[in-house]
């Protein structure tokens, strides 16, 4: 049976702390051959004793795992001494006071252990799931899985727990921050000119080219270099407020927001865009289907003054948009088809002084009578592509007339959809030497007849007559016209448009990506 120690004070298990290492017994059995050592962790009840009668210590370590090693007896008392394990002699050894443990009659020792439970204020920083010690002995070492140390705070731990410490007692902290390390290694990048980097940020995409922006103050201003924005594709996206301005503070010239929203305000104070003198260097300008506000485009146009070609398709427009736009006097293309508010003072801004145009689209805007009669007497005499389709009830023979003498120059001419023209059109328009392209679709007034006189017209090489005759009619128009004049080549205009087909990369054949 084994004695208990006299001087050791155990505890109630009901006083022992959760989640913290248990009491471990380590009973090590001696003989000539080997050393049976084994370990365990104690889980007691409330109301059991630390310790256990002979007979259930005896089950216990039946049921626990061993470990062996053959050494010899003094290596035993060796390695006890060293593992700090104090000794349990039997009875018969401590009433004989005799020494036991021989070589030719091996007992055995049993060994035990009590951790000291006494426990600081970091008792929590112990792992809870080490409950267990695995003890493995060696020959020519020993090895102890010991319970992992806390973890050690790193510097930014220490310093988050400083201030915290000092908020609390309001004590004033100054942390001074360790200096960057400087390389003695030569700047490679900062060697090159500004010449050759630019030829390399030329090849970068524009989302890459704003993150050079953000390394130093050199790579922000060779970002924002002219050369690299000269052309612009947004199309089909967002523009949150403000991003207008800085692209227009770029020098950007080919820009393309077709379908685009624009959120408002477009120009932010602390841009340079903003200043009322400022003229921006757009030139080309797709803005078709894009979600604008009126003072947007009010705003933009305010700032320009070198627009060449600019498409408004389906964009609302007021007296003061066309008013801003007409100081563009070099605008050559102006696409303003399904465009909303156009009224007789816009068509006099934009036809006084846009004396340069050379195609013009105004199909669908529903003017009325009044206001395409001035347009029709107005239109530049350097005029060569006109589309003006949808004018169903408004436009007249007699417009047509004022039409081709005040541009006589045209070369293409879309006439769909106005429903009050008549056969005196078709005389009309023989006046028109040059005219190469002629769409006259739906057009239900004019007979059939009547457009067999377009083949004396000796320049025009297509012809588009969609919906207007039955399919019979239609085949014996082509087979007199021959091959002098293509009949519905076309399925649409593309008077002024900036994309035709399925061409998306370019606007007016002019690319908008890099």
């Amino acid at each position: 049976m084994i004695k208990k120690f006299q001087n050791i004070k155990y505890r109630n298990m009901n006083t022992f702390p959760k989640n913290v290492l248990k009491p471990v017994d380590i009973n090590i059995t001696n003989s000539d051959s080997k050393i049976m050592l084994s370990c365990s962790k104690r889980n007691r009840g409330d109301d059991e004793e630390m310790f256990d009668d002979e007979n259930t210590q005896n089950n216990n370590t039946k049921c626990r795992k061993r470990w062996s090693l053959c050494v010899r007896k003094e290596e035993t008392e060796q390695l006890a001494a060293e593992l700090g394990i104090g000794m349990l002699e039997t009875d018969e050894v401590m009433n004989t006071d005799s020494t036991v443990g021989s070589e030719d009659n091996p007992s055995t020792w049993d060994f035990g252990m009590e951790l000291n439970l006494a426990r600081n204020q970091e008792v929590d920083n112990i792992t809870p799931s080490c409950s267990q010690h695995n003890i493995v002995l060696n020959k020519e070492n020993i090895v102890m899985a010991t319970v992992p140390t806390p973890k050690v705070p790193t510097e930014t731990e220490q310093r988050r727990e400083l201030m915290r410490d000092n908020k609390e007692t309001d004590e004033f902290c100054l942390i001074r921050r360790r200096p960057i390390p400087v390389s003695d290694a030569p700047d490679l990048i900062n060697m090159l000119s500004d010449e050759v980097l630019l030829q390399i940020l030329k090849w970068l995409p524009k989302a890459s080219l704003i993150n050079c922006s953000m390394v130093s103050k050199r790579f922000c201003r060779l970002s924002r270099d002219e050369s690299l924005w000269i052309r612009l594709d947004l199309s089909c996206r967002s523009l949150y407020h403000g991003a207008l301005g800085q692209i227009l503070d770029r020098g950007v010239q080919i820009f393309r927001v077709a379908q685009t929203e624009i959120d408002d305000p477009a120009i932010l104070p602390n841009s340079k865009s903003f200043m009322e003198d400022f003229q921006c260097k757009l030139q080309y300008l797709d803005l078709s289907m894009a979600v604008v506000s009126l003072d947007t485009l009010t705003m933009l146009f305010k700032r320009c003054r070198h627009l060449k070609k600019l498409s408004l398709e389906n964009v609302p427009v007021n007296t003061e948009v066309c008013k801003y736009l007409s100081q563009n006097d070099c605008l050559e293309v102006l696409n303003l088809t399904m465009v909303s508010g156009l009224n007789l003072n816009c068509m006099k801004y934009l036809l006084t002084s846009l004396v340069r145009l050379k195609e013009l689209n105004i199909g669908w805007t529903q003017l009325n009578n009044q206001t395409l009669s001035y347009v029709c007497l107005n239109l530049p005499f350097s005029l060569t592509r006109l589309n003006i389709s949808g004018c169903r009830k408004t436009l007249l023979d007699k417009n047509v007339l004022d039409l081709v003498n005040s541009c006589p120059n045209l070369r293409e001419l879309d006439l769909s959809d106005c429903t009050s023209l008549t056969s005196s059109t078709i005389d009309i328009l023989q006046d028109l030497e040059h005219l190469r392209f002629l769409a006259m679709s739906r057009c239900y007034a004019i007979s059939p007849a009547a457009f067999k006189k377009l083949k004396h017209m000796p320049h025009l090489a297509s012809f588009d007559i969609h919906g207007h005759m039955p399919e019979g009619i239609l085949m014996h128009l082509k087979e007199y016209f021959g091959e002098q004049i293509v009949v519905n080549k076309f399925l649409f205009s593309s008077v002024a448009r900036p994309t035709v087909g399925i061409k998306r990369t370019s606007i007016w054949n002019l690319r908008v990506k890099d």
